[in-house]
């Protein structure tokens, strides 16, 4: 989790100096990403992002105790060798991850 694991409006606040604003997503912080990156390099072959959408401003822990809708869920494979510049391709990744949040929250609601 290079953003950390808790979005809260605070963190977010106080982060939005260190990169480029996010809407829903705190700044990357690529050092130990880049370290994990290194120690991986002749063990794996890609990167595997994971992106959760919570329904109606829920969290992860709401969720896992029940009564939640089901979250949106996307999950893509980078190859090891497209990542050159570990906090550019972070930054690309959060860019992407931002949009794509605020497209889910402009989904219609599926209700069932």
């Amino acid at each position: 989790y290079p953003e950390g694991t808790r979005f809260t409006p605070a963190k977010h606040l106080a982060r939005s100096n260190e990169g480029p604003p996010y809407q829903h997503l705190l700044p990357p912080r690529p050092g130990g990403f880049a370290t994990v990156l290194q120690a991986l390099k002749d063990h794996a072959a890609a990167v595997l992002t994971v992106d959760i959408y919570y329904p109606d401003g829920t969290s992860f822990w709401q969720f896992l105790s029940g009564g939640v809708r089901e979250p949106t869920l996307r999950a893509t494979v980078h190859p090891l060798e497209e990542i050159t510049d570990p906090a550019a391709w972070l930054r690309e990744r959060w860019l992407e991850k931002d949009e794509w949040l605020s497209r889910q929250r402009l989904r219609p609601c599926l209700s069932g």
